[in-house]
């Protein structure tokens, strides 16, 4: 009975060693796909939050602003103004910048990774997508991509290797780049920084609007890319391959 038992014992023990071995390979040798938990970490996912509501976004203090840009789009003339008659002390509205127009970019070194920025789900305005390193470039300044994203379009930014905090700002119609959207400016950011490197090849941020209002986000959600995705990989290499990254 008891060599039995041993037998039987010694069986289960083959097995599981067994199939912990087909693991072991399956998983971490014939699938190049998979990153070991220490060398990928965390899969980065999320929500973006509000970092900041204009004070002046309160209706009572602008109370027809949104009106007149959503009643004047394709107007530009004619909401300026407007917007002049109603609000004497807002600046002159400026020519909006162009989907994927660089606002600023003092970043170098070769292009590490790609910021995807869908914006497919806010074709009535465009977001300001503003990527900040944690270093300074030669003459003090914090190293920064500001770039334009169209509303119902789709943007791939590419980016340096470093670490960056990521920021949106939102609206229908462009003050400059000192007020944005004016005081119905919207903004959000993600928490912390997100790494450009080998091992963190992209991330694609889709931007929601905010339900029941105009010109707003409502969320922007957040994921990354696995570094084994041969798309990505093509499209860094061939912004390394043009003269500027552009």
């Amino acid at each position: 009975m008891r060599d039995m038992v041993k037998y039987v014992a010694a069986f289960f023990i083959v097995v599981f060693v067994g199939l912990g071995t087909v693991w072991v390979f399956t998983t971490f040798v014939f699938d190049p796909s998979h990153d070991s938990a220490s060398s990928k970490g965390k899969p980065k996912t999320g929500l973006a939050r509000t970092v900041q509501l204009n004070p002046l976004l309160a209706e009572n203090a602008f109370p027809n602003l949104n009106r007149i840009i959503k009643a004047n789009k394709g107007n530009p003339a004619k909401m300026q103004e407007q917007i002049s008659i109603a609000y004497r002390s807002l600046p002159l509205l400026e020519t909006m910048p162009s989907h994927g127009a660089v606002i600023m970019n003092n970043t170098e070194g070769a292009i590490s990774g790609l910021l995807i920025v869908d914006a497919t789900n806010t074709p009535g305005f465009n977001t300001l997508v503003t990527l900040t390193g944690r270093d300074h470039d030669k003459f003090g300044n914090i190293r920064k991509i500001i770039t334009m994203v169209e509303g119902g379009r789709v943007l791939e930014i590419p980016v340096p290797k470093n670490e960056y905090n990521i920021e949106f700002a939102s609206g229908g119609a462009w003050f400059g780049s000192r007020i944005l959207f004016g005081p119905l400016t919207d903004r959000l950011a993600f928490d912390g920084a997100f790494v450009f490197d080998d091992k963190n090849l992209a991330y694609q941020l889709t931007i929601y609007p905010k339900e029941g209002a105009d010109f707003q986000i409502g969320t922007v959600r957040l994921k990354s890319i696995p570094k084994h995705d041969r798309t990505i990989k093509e499209k860094i290499g061939q912004f390394k391959e043009t003269p500027e990254g552009n």
